[in-house]
Parts: C-alpha cells; structure tokens; sequence
C-alpha cells in the first residue's frame, strides 16, 4: 500500500516542479519583453511574436460582523502570461499560443465570512500552478478557429464585461456551474485538457463549443460523486454582440491581466448549455437496495444579458451598464439548483474616464434534494445565500488599480446557525 503513496507523493512533486520551472520562463518572457521596448509604457505590445505581461493582485479581507467569525486575512495572485504569434515566430500562419502561470499566497477569506459563493475571485489553494497552455488555429479568414490544450473554460463561457468589475466569484460563473460536476468545471484555479471550436457566423453571432476533462486538475484528489471515470464535460454557448459604434469601447480598462483582451463590445446577448457524460450519485434519493440512486450524466445551462444603458456622446463621457445571469444546474446531484445574478455599473462618473462604480446582487439557492439531504442529516438549511455588493475601481496609472469593495451576505452558506456577515475588501492590483 506504500508504493502507490510513494508514486502519487514523487507525481505531485515532479507537477509542482513543473509549475515552477513555467512560472520561471514566464517570469524570463516577461522580463525579455520589457527589455526589448526602448519605451516601458509600450511593453505590452508584441515584441518579436511574444507578448508577455506579469500582474499582482493582493487583498486584504475583513469581516466586519456576522459571518463564521470576526477578522482579517489578505492574500494575493502573481500573474505571469505570454502569448505567442508562430507566424511571425516560426512562419505558422494563423497559429497563436498562450501560456498563463499563477502563484497563490494567503488566507481564506470564506473562513471568515462563511459564505459559500466565494467572497474573493482570486481566492484559491497556496502554491504556484499552471492555468492555461493552449493552441489556436484560424480559418477562413479568422471566422472559424481551434484551439487545443489546458484551458480555462470562463475565458470565453459565461462571461460578462459588466460583472468583471464585481469581486465576489458568482459574477465570473454562478455557483449552479461552477460547483458543478466532479469537482467543478475547468476554471480558476484548476484547469484541464480541453478542445474548444468557434464560428463567427455574422460579425455579431458568435458560435463556441469545448469538449473537456470531467475532472480538472489539482483537483482529481478531492472527494466526488461520480462512478466509472469521471468523463468528460461538454459546453456550448451562443452569443450575439453589438460592437462599439466607435474606436473607444466602454470595457477601456486599462489592466492587463488575463481577460484584457477579450473583444469589445456595447451589448451581449448569449445562451449556454453544459453537460457532464459520467454518472452521478443522488444527492438524497437511495435505491432498494439501499445505495444511492445513480444518474447517468448530469446538465445545465445560463443565460446572460449585458447592456449598455446610456452612450455618451464622447468616448471618454459618462456610461451606465446593467446585467443579468440567469442558470440552472442539476438539483438530483448538485448543491445548487439555480442562480440568479444582476448588477449595475457605471463609468466615468468620478473623476478619472477609467473609474468604475457598481452594486450588484448574486443569489444561489439550494436544489430540494440538498435541502432534503440536509434535513435527514439534523442541520437544516436556508433555501438560498444572497450577496450584495458594492465596490469601487480606481485606476490610479496604467499600471496600477486601487478597488475598495464592501459585500453584505444574507444566510451564509445557507447555515441557520451563522448570522449575516458584512465584509469589506481592498484590492490592488500592479502590472509589470
């Protein structure tokens, strides 16, 4: 029995080792970047086919009242990515990659607040990993393209530029998906082998698919409910997009993390379906035989709505937006049975054209299966855990964001046994 710990212990070292000696290159692709421009402030642009950046988020969480219990903790996120043109490298036209390594440190701010949905985005298991490294192939003049390899599947799925502004993690993926499956899809902070296909059927219509592993990885260890392998997760999502009528979209933000290079837009329209191919335990229901009923695969879906409600007659002119998350997960064998979502943002209303102000509201309610699981087990639970939040971006540079956030949770972790909790952070944020 010693010889399978001794192999998973020599594997899971020979992986971190891995990650380090990626964050390294990364850390020399960066650097090599910087170098090469006469000019800092233009770093960013692609030098010779590579684009590599580095980014530190750092927060500081305290939880004011209620909550599991009262205190702080601060943690933080060290982003290094690059992303590579193989035309101009090596004459591989329409070919790009990317690579994108992290490294976590610090608390847990849910310890504190007690929260289920996540207080922090950029919370996650200390230590350095690997996120993404992936392949991507064009056609057709860029309107259909493949890409290949570790991916995080929230780069292009249920995404909203609004929402990016909020620092609770149900505005990135509501919980009804994101804690889905195995042990959750491939996103922050675990990823997986992935294939993913998009068509750009009009200038508007954008048409994605992926095909993943069941289970990401770093997280293959953790307990889950599946039998027979954990197979894989199918994800699929149409969107429309009205793009900016001109040269200055409202998603100006001037960070450059992973994200700062989607593609600009004013409104969104999309529609999403996700499906797990492994079997799944009931969470309540058991068969005559006294084990729990099994169910083959499990599915889901969202919608999103994203909306500019005001267009100022400048480009740097005041701007409000508003969103929508809609989703709906598999209550036989997931906690959450739905989500709902929604937020208003405003741009250029303080001084500063990039300052962003916005309140938004996540709501994830229990399906009646957890809720029944619970009971039989002697410790009831809230139908749903509801987050509001109020937060604050201030770009003092180009390469510094300051954003003070407050979050008031109504029944965390849905526990009748813990009161609201009221938390305040401050993030910043640094790239290099």
């Amino acid at each position: 029995m010693a010889l399978p710990m001794e192999c998973a212990a020599i594997s899971s070292l020979q992986r971190q080792i891995a990650e380090w000696a990626l964050a390294l290159v990364l850390a020399w692709l960066c650097a090599s970047a910087r170098a090469q421009s006469p000019d800092p402030t233009k770093a960013e642009r692609p030098m010779q086919g590579v684009n590599a950046s580095a980014t530190y988020d750092g927060e500081t969480v305290s939880d004011l009242s209620g909550g599991a219990k009262r205190g702080s903790t601060y943690h933080g996120s060290l982003q290094l990515q690059a992303a590579f043109d193989f035309e101009r490298l090596f004459g591989w036209a329409d070919t790009t990659g990317f690579l994108y390594g992290m490294g976590l440190h610090g608390g847990q701010p849910d310890d504190f607040t007690g929260g289920a949905q996540g207080v922090s985005s950029i919370t996650g298991p200390r230590g350095a990993r690997l996120d993404e490294a992936w392949l991507q192939h064009n056609f057709l003049g860029n309107r259909l393209s493949l890409l290949g390899g570790r991916y995080d599947l929230n780069g292009e799925f249920y995404r909203l530029h609004s929402a990016a502004l909020f620092l609770n993690s149900s505005f990135g993926m509501g919980p009804e998906f994101s804690q889905s499956g195995p042990a959750g899809p491939s996103v922050f902070p675990s990823t997986a082998l992935a294939a993913r296909v998009q068509y750009k059927a009009t200038p508007e219509l954008v048409l994605r698919a992926a095909v993943l592993n069941g289970t990401p990885y770093n997280r293959a260890g953790e307990n889950a409910t599946t039998r027979n392998g954990n197979g894989v997760l199918i994800v699929s999502e149409a969107a429309y997009l009205e793009r900016p009528g001109n040269a200055e979209p409202r998603n100006r933000r001037l960070r450059t993390g992973r994200f700062s290079e989607l593609t600009p837009y004013d409104d969104k329209y999309a529609i999403g379906l996700w499906r797990y191919t492994a079997s799944f335990e009931d969470l309540n229901a058991t068969a005559p035989s006294g084990e729990p009923v099994q169910h083959r695969g499990s599915s889901g879906g969202y919608v999103l709505v994203d909306r500019l409600l005001t267009r100022s007659s400048t480009p740097s002119g005041p701007r409000i937006a508003a969103f929508l998350q809609l989703g709906a997960g598999d209550a036989r064998v997931n906690r959450f049975g739905s989500y709902a979502g929604a937020g208003l943002v405003a741009l250029g209303l303080f001084p500063g054209p990039q300052n962003e102000v916005g309140i938004a509201i996540a709501s994830a309610r229990n399906g009646s299966r957890y809720r029944e699981q619970q009971e039989q087990l002697g410790t009831p639970a809230q139908r749903s855990e509801t987050a509001v939040e109020l937060s604050y971006l201030a770009q003092i540079s180009k390469s510094v964001a300051v954003q003070p956030d407050l979050q008031y949770i109504v029944h965390p972790n849905t526990d009748p046994a813990i009161r609201n909790a009221l938390a305040f952070l401050l993030r910043f944020e640094v790239s290099f």
